[in-house]
């Protein structure tokens, strides 16, 4: 295999780190061996290499596993400790608590973001008003 055919292959596995459990556990070799290849060829990542054997295991751990590897990402509503609804627009900001309301003006320069970035702005005006003092808790962000 390719440096690159390597590459491609660890993005995948990290980029499914979030909904599999011990995956962050199979992979460590695999980049190593990237790495050790990538020196050994000076940085040419269509050069051939060879996998350890440790890679190989990691490889087959996976194969082994993937259909059953699970990792919950998502809280159940259950365990959520708070609830805070939050929007935004090129104007304001707002957010709700209970019934403990917040808000306030966008700057003239916030106007030109994006409403996404708008709307993650407004989630952590909210989260600085109204959750200081919170800790060890799950909240539903809405």
């Amino acid at each position: 295999m390719t440096i690159h055919d390597l590459a491609e292959v660890i993005g995948l596995l990290v980029s499914s780190f979030p909904g599999v459990l011990h995956g962050p556990l199979f992979y460590r070799h695999l980049e190593n061996d990237k790495t050790t290849a990538l020196r050994e060829c000076k940085g040419n990542y269509s050069a051939h290499m060879t996998l350890s054997a440790e890679s190989q295991q990691e490889l087959q751990w996976w194969y082994d596993n993937i259909d059953n590897a699970d990792y919950k990402i998502c809280i159940p509503t259950s365990q959520i400790n708070i609830t805070l609804y939050s929007d935004a627009s090129n104007d304001g900001w707002g957010a709700l608590m209970g019934t403990s309301k917040t808000g306030g003006r966008c700057k003239e320069e916030e106007t030109l973001q994006h409403i996404n970035c708008l709307g993650l702005m407004a989630v952590l005006y909210a989260l600085k008003a109204f959750c200081r003092k919170e800790h060890s808790t799950h909240s539903g962000l809405c």
